[in-house]
Protein backbone atom coordinates (compact mmCIF):
# COMPACT_ATOMS: atom_id res chain seq x y z
CA UNK A 1 0.00 0.00 0.00
CA UNK A 2 2.99 2.50 0.98
CA UNK A 3 4.41 1.48 -1.82
CA UNK A 4 1.60 2.46 -4.14
CA UNK A 5 1.52 5.80 -2.04
CA UNK A 6 4.80 6.63 -2.57
CA UNK A 7 5.04 5.90 -6.35
CA UNK A 8 7.20 2.88 -5.80
CA UNK A 9 10.23 4.90 -4.07
CA UNK A 10 11.24 2.50 -1.86
CA UNK A 11 13.22 5.01 0.89
CA UNK A 12 10.03 6.72 1.36
CA UNK A 13 7.96 3.83 1.71
CA UNK A 14 10.40 2.76 4.44
CA UNK A 15 10.46 6.02 5.92
CA UNK A 16 6.70 6.11 6.22
CA UNK A 17 5.93 2.57 7.39
CA UNK A 18 9.04 3.28 10.09
CA UNK A 19 7.93 6.58 11.21
CA UNK A 20 4.32 6.69 9.90
CA UNK A 21 3.06 8.48 6.77
CA UNK A 22 1.45 11.25 8.86
CA UNK A 23 4.64 12.15 10.41
CA UNK A 24 6.50 11.71 6.94
CA UNK A 25 4.26 13.95 4.77
CA UNK A 26 3.54 16.46 7.55
CA UNK A 27 7.70 17.43 7.25
CA UNK A 28 9.87 14.49 5.54
CA UNK A 29 12.72 17.25 6.68
CA UNK A 30 12.10 16.56 10.31
CA UNK A 31 12.64 12.40 9.91
CA UNK A 32 14.55 11.16 13.12
CA UNK A 33 17.87 9.66 13.38
CA UNK A 34 16.66 6.20 13.92
CA UNK A 35 14.42 6.47 10.92
CA UNK A 36 17.60 7.29 8.25
CA UNK A 37 19.38 4.09 10.25
CA UNK A 38 16.36 1.68 9.81
CA UNK A 39 16.19 3.05 6.14
CA UNK A 40 20.06 2.15 5.83
CA UNK A 41 19.74 -1.23 7.44
CA UNK A 42 16.78 -2.69 5.54
CA UNK A 43 18.56 -1.01 2.13
CA UNK A 44 21.88 -3.07 3.04
CA UNK A 45 19.95 -6.20 4.05
CA UNK A 46 18.16 -6.08 0.49
CA UNK A 47 21.55 -5.74 -1.44
CA UNK A 48 21.85 -3.14 -4.83
CA UNK A 49 20.13 -5.88 -7.15
CA UNK A 50 17.28 -6.09 -5.08
CA UNK A 51 16.64 -2.87 -4.23
CA UNK A 52 15.85 -1.80 -8.14
CA UNK A 53 11.94 -2.19 -8.08
CA UNK A 54 11.40 -1.20 -11.78
CA UNK A 55 13.23 -2.15 -15.04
Amino acid sequence: MLLDRYKGNLELTLAGNNWGHGNLEKDPSRLPQETREYIQGVLKCLGPERYRLSP
